[in-house]
């Protein structure tokens, strides 16, 4: 594709700017825009807690389990070889979908409903008037 054709009309504005929008993170373009110092930092609550899911290869797959195993072992390691609880190891992230937050949701709502039901319970014990 050359950009001249924007500019040809043969192809739009639209097309290009959707272009841009899907280059992989590990693209020229995406580090060029963020180590731009003129432009603000992107808002927190817009960012991604993972990879794009474009961007997760089964090689990524693969070093991200291995990431993961690693941190397990250290973790039994020091365990192993010191007083009290051993660190939490923080896994490699993974790509967030829409599944994904649906099943986070529900187990949040499920918990939530657990917590209200023994809250109940506790405040009405059986046997009281």
């Amino acid at each position: 594709m050359d950009l001249l054709d924007l500019w040809r009309d043969r192809i739009s504005v639209r097309k290009v700017l959707n272009l841009i929008d899907h280059l992989p993170s590990t693209s020229h373009f995406v580090a060029a825009i963020a180590d731009d110092p003129d432009l603000p930092p992107p808002p927190e609550e817009g960012r991604r807690s993972g990879p794009r899911l474009t961007e997760w290869t089964p090689e990524v797959r693969a070093l991200a389990d291995l990431i993961d195993r690693i941190g397990a072992l250290i973790r039994v390691q020091v365990a192993q070889n010191s007083r009290g609880r051993p660190p939490e190891i923080t896994p490699y992230p993974r790509p967030d979908t829409a599944a994904r937050r649906a099943e986070r949701r529900a187990r949040r709502e499920a918990h939530y409903a657990l917590v209200a039901r023994v809250k109940r319970r506790r405040s009405h014990p059986p046997g009281s008037a």
